[in-house]
């Protein structure tokens, strides 16, 4: 029996050896076999026991993404700008363009046309649908006639379609930035899920084909990081805010004395000694119910107070917006006294604690 527990503990030595777990000298922390820097205590890792020869450390900073790559984003970008999915296409054009600063020799052609489209994307001016004000959202024409008193009236012509909506109910109008928002953030979490179908990995907000898992520097990092950073959180990139006085609608309820943009006047006769009341057009409003907004001038947006309408956060000032700061082991020579520097790998640079390598303050 002894011989047997004595066979079995020989075994589980043996495939303990062949894991290939690499043991710190310092910590006693496991690692794996290709451990460069103890997971648990950061200190050098010397080749795991049992191995001849120490397994070849795979060169950080060549992550084989070329142009194909990137003009497959492309693809998808066009794809979803000509469906008017105009918030996904800019996510998927800004990911290209992160993806594009990682081609080594990258055709400024290519990425040229990246920008033009970046730029054509925020340009598109978002609209949504708001109910009708002349038809009350119902799609009938509303005429307007006066009565045997002289007061204006309104009917509803059935058959017969409202000349503002054309018989939808609804208007075409501006979306404000709180909805603008609602949307991106919409057209994020279905970006995210369709790059996870494809195994892709993120860096940040960016995503990369898997092939480049662990094998970008922190430079690169940074880049990748930076180039899809959150924009400003208070206007959500778009550099204004809607108007608090209208709420991004670029109309406020008329300041005169209208019900709907109707005025009630009472008129008495001397002679007879009676009173007639009747209805006419606010002069103020003009009959619309509305004036415009004095605040934002009938935009119904104003500018930003946060980023003062750059729509993006300020800058790190710990890295001042490189996302990468200077090794602080080996003050940037990536050398230490035994070899390469164990905190950067020999890179000379780490990314930034305090803003993860997007550049921007917290």
């Amino acid at each position: 029996m002894k011989n047997y527990f004595l066979y079995i503990t020989i075994c589980l030595f043996a495939l303990h050896a062949l894991a290939g777990l690499n043991i710190c000298g310092k910590c006693g922390y496991e690692n794996g076999a290709d451990a460069v820097v103890c997971n648990h205590c950061s200190a050098a890792m010397s080749p795991a026991k049992g191995n001849t020869q120490a397994k070849e450390e795979v060169p950080r900073g060549i992550i084989g993404i070329d142009e194909k790559v990137i003009k497959g984003q492309l693809v998808l970008a066009d794809t979803a700008f000509a469906k008017g999915d105009v918030s996904l296409a800019l996510l998927r054009y800004r990911n290209a363009a992160a993806l594009n600063q990682l081609v080594e020799n990258a055709d400024p052609a290519l990425g040229s046309r990246i920008l033009a489209q970046i730029k054509k994307c925020r340009a598109v001016e978002d609209v949504g649908s708001r109910k009708c004000p002349v038809c009350e959202g119902g799609g009938d024409y509303v005429m307007s006639y006066n009565d045997l008193s002289g007061a204006e009236q309104t009917r509803t012509v059935k058959n017969k379609m409202c000349e503002t909506c054309f018989g939808t109910g609804k208007i075409k109008v501006p979306l404000t930035v709180d909805e603008k928002k609602f949307k991106i953030g919409q057209a994020s979490r279905r970006f995210a899920e369709e790059q996870q179908s494809k195994r892709w990995i993120s860096v940040g907000n960016a995503w990369l084909p898997a092939s480049a898992d662990g094998l970008l520097t922190a430079k690169q990092t940074a880049i990748v990081t930076k180039a899809m950073a959150d924009a400003c959180k208070e206007c959500g990139g778009f550099a204004k805010v809607d108007c608090g006085k209208c709420k991004g609608r670029g109309q406020v309820t008329c300041p005169g004395k209208c019900d709907h943009g109707m005025v009630r006047i009472q008129e008495e006769f001397s002679m007879t000694k009676s009173k007639l009341n009747r209805t006419e057009k606010c002069k103020t409003c003009k009959g619309k119910g509305s004036v415009i907004c004095e605040e934002c001038r009938g935009q119904g947006k104003v500018l930003c107070d946060k980023c003062e309408g750059t729509g993006e956060r300020a800058d790190c000032a710990k890295c001042s917006g490189a996302g990468a700061v200077e090794c602080s082991k080996c003050k940037g020579t990536g050398n230490a006294k035994d070899g390469k520097c164990a905190g950067c790998r020999g890179e000379g640079f780490s990314l930034c604690n305090a803003c993860k390598g997007d550049g921007k303050k917290k």
